[in-house]
């Protein structure tokens, strides 16, 4: 696959993530879906499920300044193996990176990720997340099997 069309899924990741946070901005977004889905703005200081969401200025620079030292380096390892180990093929990089930097954007903007889609099964709430979120889970998870059943 040309690295045009890599750059495509990557910025056109980070853009459906953009519109979607968006929109839950500029609408009053709590709003139900179904019986197990609501959509509802949350501003998520911390890392995955809320971690380190109490820490103080302090502390959120220094989380932010790691989180785009990891995600620099997951960017050059990902175009490191594309271009000199002829690996083909790094959606899944892709989708980590698309997600990881839209949520950087989030916090370099405002101090907080957008988060807006809840689920939950009667009064069990799942955390809530985002569509950048779901990139980087599609992403991992990808890593995870190609790493488990098709490599080495």
């Amino acid at each position: 696959m040309n690295i045009l069309w890599y750059v495509m899924l990557l910025v056109g990741g980070i853009g459906i993530d953009r519109v979607t946070k968006w929109w839950a901005m500029t609408t009053s977004v709590d709003t139900t879906l179904c019986s197990c889905m609501n959509f509802s703005l949350l501003w998520n200081r911390g890392v995955t499920w809320g971690l380190f969401d109490d820490t103080a200025e302090v502390g959120f620079y220094i989380l932010l300044g790691f989180i785009v030292l990891v995600t620099l380096f997951f960017a050059v390892y990902t175009f490191y193996y594309r271009y000199y180990c002829q690996r083909a093929f790094i959606v899944f990089e892709i989708c980590v990176l698309s997600g990881a930097i839209s949520n950087s954007v989030d916090r370099f903007l405002y101090g907080a990720v957008i988060d807006f889609i809840q689920l939950h099964l009667g009064s069990w709430y799942w955390p809530t997340f985002n569509v950048a979120d779901i990139f980087i889970v599609i992403g991992v998870s990808g890593l995870m099997v190609r790493a488990l059943f098709f490599e080495g």
